[in-house]
Formats: C-alpha cells, structure tokens, sequence
C-alpha cells in the first residue's frame, strides 16, 4: 500500500506492533511512524488499497491458536454460547472464520460496523451479550 503511495516501505515487525484498533488507526499509525502526515485523501486511498489487498489475501498470515476449534466444539456440544468480537469488519472476520472452520461453531460475530466503537471501548462485547441474550 504504502509503495502504491510513493512511501518507504515497513518492516514486518513494526507493522505488527501497530495492529489492533482498527484499519484506519494502523494507516494512521504507519504514516506517522516515518514522520508522514496524509491528507484525509491520502488516507481514505491508503485504507481502500489496504482492505483491497486484504479482501484478496485475508488468511495469508491468520491461523486460529492450537486447541481453538476443539474448544469451540467442546463448548458448543454442552450449549455453552461463544461468540468473536473484533476490530475487523463484521463481512472480513465472517469471510476469516468461514475459511478456518471456526464460524459454525460460534453464535455471535461482531466485527467493526456503524454505531459501534472499536475496541477497547465495549460496545463490541456489550453487543455480543445483547445478540446472545446474555447479561453484560
């Protein structure tokens, strides 16, 4: 993305410590990293290349922890409901979940969408414990 830009590139490493509060916080982030300050234009075109690509490569990298989906079965089998919140778009963390046969063995998934703050702020959790009729 940044390359497309005409930006020095970054190392895995420091992209890495950058992930966590969502696509525009990490372009936000990267910019500022080497002393860049976007447009609001230049932005929005980093984000749109950046869910362009990942749209295209969501799990090059995304692998559930070991034991995941045996837990989740587990769970699932004495109806103990689960569910996933995340920074990620709600579309991209269904697609991600699909792809890794994790999603039929949740209830819930919560992923960044209108109205809703991204983590840390709890609406994601407080609108899984909605969804899933749970208390928070």
């Amino acid at each position: 993305m940044r390359s497309e830009l005409n930006y020095p590139q970054l190392g895995t490493d420091i992209i890495q410590q950058m992930i966590g509060n969502g696509v525009r916080d990490l372009m936000k982030k990267s910019f500022a990293n080497v002393n860049i300050n976007p447009t609001d234009d230049e932005l929005n075109q980093a984000i749109k290349l950046h869910s362009d690509y990942y749209n295209e490569h969501q799990v090059v990298y995304t692998t559930a922890y070991p034991g995941v989906k045996e837990t989740l079965e587990f769970l699932q089998q004495h109806n103990i409901r689960t569910a996933v919140v995340t920074n990620k778009r709600g579309e991209t963390a269904q697609k991600i979940l699909e792809i890794l046969q994790l999603a039929e063995h949740l209830d819930c998934i919560i992923g960044d969408r209108a109205g809703l703050k991204l983590k840390p702020a709890p609406d994601g959790l407080l609108a899984a414990a909605q969804e899933l009729g749970a208390e928070p």
